[in-house]
């Protein structure tokens, strides 16, 4: 055999022991390519969670103001009312004085009046 013979058999079982290696590395590269395209989406669907992490933090701190708001609000609706509580106490107290006042006024008046017939020798009034 010569060298030409010995170096195209020599080729050949290269090329029969290389081709399913070959195949397989090629095999192996697409299932790279497709572990990679799916990591692709892995991540993707991961940044789509953050933001959707981000926007419920982001509301969750909106609603947190809000019921701080109606917290403040309702504290001072409390007060006010307090207030108001209060200003009525204030204004019962003065109406009861008025009232006191009033019929002491009106005892003075009628002892006054019932002077006055007595001393007009007159008929009581309402009699």
């Amino acid at each position: 055999m010569d060298n030409n013979a010995l170096e195209i058999l020599l080729r050949k079982i290269v090329r029969e022991e290389t081709e399913p290696i070959k195949q397989d590395i090629h095999g192996i590269k697409g299932e790279q390519q497709k572990q990679g395209q799916d990591i692709h989406g892995i991540k993707q669907d991961f940044q789509g969670l953050k933001q959707d992490v981000q926007e419920l933090t982001q509301n969750v701190q909106g609603l947190t103001q809000d019921v701080q708001g109606l917290k403040g609000e309702q504290q001072k609706q409390g007060k006010d009312l307090q207030l108001i509580k209060k200003q009525n106490r204030k204004m019962q107290k003065n109406q009861d004085a008025i009232l006191a006042f009033l019929n002491k006024e009106d005892m003075t008046l009628h002892k006054k009046v019932a002077r006055i017939e007595r001393h007009l020798n007159l008929a009581p009034i309402g009699n």
